[in-house]
């Protein structure tokens, strides 16, 4: 009786076609201009390497880089990179308007 609605497409290809002709720009800078994998200015647990830093107390004891102390009589603790995803929003009026 009613069509399915999940069977509709939100948009029609020459819609889509248009669409790919404007250009959006997100409102903070990346670091980087180019696209896909970017590092993440925020530091958290992952497996990818970010910096050294000096130890202060209070440090999770985990990250001391017992390596480092050995080289340089400094207790260093390994900080990694935050594994993030970028939030994005698109909201299209598909209004006749």
């Amino acid at each position: 009786m009613f069509p399915d609605r999940r069977s509709r497409s939100f948009l029609d290809p020459a819609v889509l076609a248009r669409l790919s002709a404007i250009p959006f720009f997100p409102r903070k800078a990346m670091l980087g201009n180019v696209s896909g994998r970017h590092p993440s200015p925020h530091r958290g647990s992952s497996v990818e390497f970010a910096e050294y830093r000096k130890y202060v107390p209070g440090d999770d004891l985990r990250r001391l880089d017992w390596r480092a102390y050995g080289r340089s009589d400094r207790f260093y603790v390994k900080e990694f990179e935050a594994d993030t995803n970028m939030r994005c929003c698109i909201v299209l009026d598909t209004s006749g308007s």
